[in-house]
Parts: structure tokens; sequence; C-alpha cells
């Protein structure tokens, strides 16, 4: 259970209980209600032998399974035998009917106390006092794991400190065993996610169950000194959905404690630091070693956490021996007042010395004078030899345009055969598609009514057996370039990137590795990599396409700036968003450099900078882009585009983030018609709106039509 009975603090004794409460658990008489949420509910209860006050802790019925109630009763038995003055302490488990039903409880000891953090905050606790406190946590917690419990719900509601300032660890109930005898039965299932999610290390986020030991609550432990030293989380949690907050943790580092407070940095900053390390094996291996290192910090000596370099070393040994420091400065203070003396006197002698070398240069300028005028008398010599050289020069330069006339001769011939070459490819192209669309003539087609997809596929069918294509690989490439981007447009991504792959394949063959058109077939390869979900491939290929892009085309040219957005997508995809940013901001800026400030081309790359502010939660701003590119896409395309479907449903997306949920419900129905009209009934798009739509129903609570 993730209840703890801190919430006790709070509520008077005799609080009346809700109709549907117990009155007696076994020899437990519930006075008060403390709490409930997750899996339980906790109650303040009279025990009547002995007599004392405890906290007890009923599972819900509806959680109440039978491997649940071995795994209840297993835990109460491992958390019964933790005696140590930092944890409290389970008294008795066992079960009780309720209604027909078996529910299991545990009685456990009832700490009047304050969560750790509002407990610093009240009391006004420097740092050094802070750091002792929290080191008795760690006490506490390295006892427990020494025991083979691990906590794995480390936060401060679950560290309450009572008012002589002892802290008290709660609510071991969610913790998993590693005694080996028990590991049988205390598997958690694959998946599963155990604990508080701003508090959790990367391998409880990634549900790596079989991955968390004692550095899984070194991890917890690090995010509660990082709270208790600067009064805020690592992470922004607080309006992520479960799937990206798991995301940034894994992935993302915290910002550190000096850039929130710069009297953090040094030591403390660097013990926070190893403890919240993403790799397990690179955090402090106990939380024995993390409370040591914290009381090293406090006794001024040199921590573990970073290699002790002589400077380090010293600094620390100064502030701990301060007295005889200050003696050996002393001392030191009347040398560099002798040493000044004798560098004073060498300063002399050296400027003499000066003095004298000051006359052999003046005596050795004289010399050079002269050697000048010997060669002025050797330049009138070179003055015939360059006449000479002219003269031949005059003769290269008659050669060299004899060869250049033989050379544009030879420009000309080839011009020609391109020529030829492009009225070949263009009867060959225009053959083919005649041969494409007379398939679904009604002669031909057999009184099947083909639709698109039908003739693609028979046109795609027919390339691999044509032989006039066979004999002009340009021509093929160029088909099979079509193709695939029809077979995109239709949503069919894997049957776009066979045809890509050909046509690359050829283009590299013929054309060779910088091609202007290898570059275009690569971006086409990129952009269906990202439809499949193949981010880093989509990386690496658009990042080839661009290199050659950038040394045929100019800077600001369309293909360039599309490649330029398409690689923002792929850098955003990897989380590096100011990367992303920085490629979507160039692309707009080059588009617009290119085209001003309206047009098609202009509102997609506000579409795609809009887009990508909206899921990095700057939604304002990315609204504002949006609709401008939504203004652009219908004066230029009409209501009934693709172009501008996307920014519809962009727009309802970005809407519904900021909680306008009605706002957004009413972009999603005026686009669901829309898409209904470009894409039938079986496109992946239709899918898409139809999906949103539903979200967007279900957080208005409109379950049924959601």
């Amino acid at each position: 259970m993730t209840d703890s009975n801190s919430a006790h603090s709070s509520r008077p004794m005799g609080t009346a209980l809700k109709p549907w409460h117990p009155t007696q658990i076994g020899r437990y008489r519930i006075v008060s209600l403390l709490g409930e949420g997750g899996m339980g509910v906790v109650y303040e209860a009279e025990q009547d032998q002995p007599r004392r006050m405890v906290a007890l802790k009923v599972v819900r019925e509806d959680f109440v399974t039978p491997e649940l109630v071995r795994r209840f009763a297993l835990e109460s038995q491992v958390l019964g035998r933790l005696q140590h003055p930092g944890i409290a302490q389970i008294f008795d488990a066992g079960t009780f009917e309720e209604e027909a039903a078996t529910l299991p409880y545990f009685a456990m000891e009832l700490v009047k106390g304050r969560p750790l953090t509002d407990y610093a905050n009240e009391k006004s606790l420097d740092l050094r006092q802070r750091l002792a406190l929290f080191s008795r946590v760690c006490d506490a917690v390295q006892y427990a794991h020494q025991q083979g419990v691990i906590h794995r719900d480390l936060k401060p509601a679950n560290i309450l400190v009572d008012d002589g300032g002892q802290p008290k660890v709660l609510d071991f109930g969610v913790a998993r065993l590693t005694d080996a005898d028990v590991q049988a039965t205390r598997q958690t299932s694959v998946g599963e996610v155990i604990g508080t999610l701003q508090y959790m290390s990367p391998e409880q986020a990634n549900a790596d169950s079989a991955g968390i030991d004692g550095r899984s609550d070194v991890y917890s432990l690090g995010v509660i000194l990082y709270e208790l030293m600067t009064g805020r989380l690592p992470y922004d949690l607080s309006r992520k959905l479960i799937h990206e907050a798991a995301r940034i943790i894994v992935l993302e580092e915290p910002e550190k404690l000096s850039s929130v407070n710069r009297q953090l940095r040094g030591d403390v900053e660097v013990i926070v630091s190893k403890a919240l390390e993403k790799e397990k094996d690179q955090r402090y291996g106990s939380a024995e070693a993390m409370a040591s290192d914290v009381r090293r910090y406090l006794n001024d000596e040199p921590i573990t956490a970073r290699p002790a370099s002589a400077l380090y070393q010293l600094r620390k040994f100064a502030r701990r021996n301060r007295a005889l420091v200050t003696g050996l400065g002393v001392a030191a203070a009347v040398l560099v007042v002798g040493t000044v003396v004798s560098v004073y006197q060498a300063v002399r002698a050296t400027a003499a010395e000066q003095l004298a070398q000051k006359r052999l240069e003046e005596a050795v300028g004289l010399r050079a004078l002269a050697d000048g005028r010997r060669a002025e008398a050797d330049s009138a010599l070179l003055v015939v030899d360059s006449a000479r050289q002219i003269a031949d020069s005059a003769r290269v330069a008659a050669d060299s345009a004899r060869v250049a006339a033989l050379g544009e001769q030879a420009l000309a011939t080839a011009s020609a055969r391109r020529a030829t070459a492009e009225a070949n490819k263009a009867t060959a192209v225009n053959t083919f598609l005649q041969d494409m669309l007379a398939s679904s003539d009604p002669s031909n087609a057999l009184g099947q009514d083909l639709r698109v997809r039908d003739v693609l596929d028979r046109a795609a069918a027919r390339v691999d057996n044509n032989g006039d294509l066979a004999r002009q690989p340009e021509v093929r490439a160029g088909i099979e370039n079509t193709i695939g981007r029809t077979y995109y447009a239709l949503g069919l991504y894997e049957q776009s990137k066979t045809h890509f792959d050909s046509a690359y394949a050829i283009r590299r063959r013929v054309l060779g590795p910088t091609n202007l058109a290898l570059a275009t077939t690569a971006a086409d390869i990129a952009l269906a990599q990202q439809a499949t979900g193949d981010y880093a491939a989509a990386e690496r290929t658009i990042t080839e396409a661009l290199a050659v892009m950038r040394r045929t085309l100019p800077p600001d040219d369309d293909q360039i700036t599309a490649a330029l957005a398409t690689l923002a997508d792929t850098r955003y995809k990897a989380a590096a968003n100011a990367d992303a940013e920085r490629l979507y901001r160039e692309s707009l800026r080059l588009t617009r450099r290119r085209h001003g400030n309206s047009g098609p081309i202009v509102a997609t790359r506000l579409n795609a900078l809009g887009n990508f502010l909206g899921f990095t939660e700057r939604a304002a701003e990315g609204e504002a882009l949006l609709r401008e590119a939504l203004t652009m896409r219908q004066a230029a395309l009409g209501a009934v585009h693709p172009e501008v479907l996307a920014t519809m449903v962009s727009l309802a997306d970005v809407t519904r983030s900021q909680r306008r949920f009605p706002q957004s419900e009413a972009m999603m129905r005026e686009a669901l018609p829309v898409a209904r009209t470009l894409y039938g009934t079986s496109h992946p798009m239709l899918a898409n709106v139809q999906s949103r739509l539903g979200s967007v129903l279900n957080n208005q609570g409109k379950n049924e039509e959601a």
C-alpha cells in the first residue's frame, strides 16, 4: 500500500467515521480515519492488550485477491522484524471478516510528527542541520536494507519527524524483499510500477522490477535531499502524462543544485548528483555510503564522491586547521618580501645587459644597409630576365586559348547528347504512364472496379518486368521514386520504402553519392522511416541528404528547408529539444527569406514549429503560430486539403494541452468530415482524428461517445 499514517497529525482524535467504516477490527477499537487512497485505508485505533494507540492499515475489499493475501502476510512478517529507532514498528498483522469478505490488516506504531520537509521548514533549519537530520534518515534505510527490505516509495510524506527531532521512516508496505527464500513469492508482474512517480529511480520508472535494489532507494534519497536543500524537485512532472514523466526520469538530467542556489555549489551538489545518477553502478553503493559522505562534509573532510585532488585536499585541510594554516601564511609572506628585494637587484642587472645588446643591434643594422645597396644592383639584372619570361607567357596564353576552344566544342557535343538522352527518357516515362493508366480502361480491367491503390500495385509489379526500363536505369529510378511517393501519400509506408530504396540504389550506382537526385530520394526515405517509427535511421538518412543539398543548392532552397524540418523532427524524437528548436527556426527563417510572409510553404514551416512548441509546454506560443499557418493554408489551398486538416488537428491538440476542452472538441469535430472526404474510411489519418476526438471527449467525461 502507498497510504501512510502521516495524515493523522492534522486530524483530531474522535473524528466521526463514514457510515461504511467499521468500529471494531479484532482487538482494535477504531477511533478515527487517518487517510485512504491507493489500495488501503488507515485508521487511528486503540489496542486493548497491551493498551496503546496504533495506526491500523486495512486493504480495501476491491483489491483483495488470494495472491495479495499471501503477499501481505509475508510482508508483515518480514517488516515486523525491523527494530530501529528510525523506522515505525509493526506490532501485529491479521485478517477480519467484513460483509462476507476477508480483509487483511496490520497494526503499526502511531507516529506523531510532521513530514521531513515540512518539519525542516517550520523549524527554519539551516543547511548543516538539514544535512545532519537527513543522515539519520539514511541510517534507518541502511538498516532496512541489511534486513533484506527495500522501501521503493521513499518520499518526505513517508518520513515523519517527531517533536524531539527523531525521523521515522514509514510505509515499508511497498518494499521488495531481497531474501532469497522469499524471492519467488515477491516478484511483481511485468510492467508493474510501485512507488510515487516524482521520487522514482530510472529503473522503477522503466518498470524494471528485476533491476531494483538498494541503490533504487539511494536515488529516492537523492531526490529527497535535493528537495530538502532547494525547496523544489529535480524535475517538474506535475503536468506530464505517465509515459512522458517516465521518459524524463530515465533520459533527462536534473537541473544542478548550484543553478537553483549558488551557495550549494561544491560538495553538497556532488553528493546529490552522485545519488541521482541514471546508471545504478554510478550511484552510491548504499545508503550508508551516502550518509558517510554527508557526515564527511559536515566534518570538513574530503568526500568520496569525486577524486581527491591535491588542491581539493589542501582546501579541506585548511578548513579543518585554520590556526596552523594562518601561521604558515605569515611565514610565506616573510619569504615573499625577501624574494621581492632579490628580484629588484636582478632587474637592474638585466637593464644594463639590455643597453649593451641595443648598441650591438645598431651596428648590425648599418651592415644590413650596405647589403641592401648590393641587392638593388642584383634587381636590375632580374628585370632583363622578366622581359624574357613575359614573351614566354604570351606564347603559353595562345596555346591555352586553343585548348579552351576545343573544350567548348566538347561541351556542345555533350549537351547535344544529354538533350537526346532526356528526350529518350521522356518517351520511356510517357509510354510507362500510358500503360499504367490503360490498366483502368474497362476493356483491360476485366469488369473490376479498380481503385488508385489497385492501379498503383499493378504499376509497381510492372516495373520489374519492363525490359525497356532495365536498359534505362535513370528512367526506372524516377518511376520507382514516383510510385514510392504515391504509396506514402496513401499511408502505405512500408510499400513506399520498398520503391524509395530501389530508386536510391539505382541512383547511387549510376549517378554517384553526391548527386542531387540521390539526395532527393534520401529525403523521401527519411520521411518513410519517420512514419514507421525508425527515428535513428531517419536522422542518419536526412543528414546525408542535407550535406549533398548544401553543396549543390542555395541555402534557402525549398529542398534544404524541408530537410532541416525533417532533421528537427528526428532530434525532437531523440529528446534533443534545444537542437530541434534551433533547426525548426532556421528552416522557417530561410523559407521566409525566399517566399516572404505568406504562402503554403511558409505555412508548412510555421506548422512544424508550432507543433514543437505545443509538445514542449509552450502552448500559447505554439497556438499563435498554428493559427497563422491555418489562415495561410486555407487561403492558398481551400477548406478541404490534407495540409489544412493537419493544422486543424494540431490546433485541437494545443488547445487540449491548455485544458480548453470545448474549443479542442469543436476543432476536432470540424476536422473529422474533412478527413473522411480526403481519405475515405481506412486511412491512418482518419483513425488519428477519431482517436484524438475520443480523448478530448473523455477529458470532459463524455465517456459513452468517447
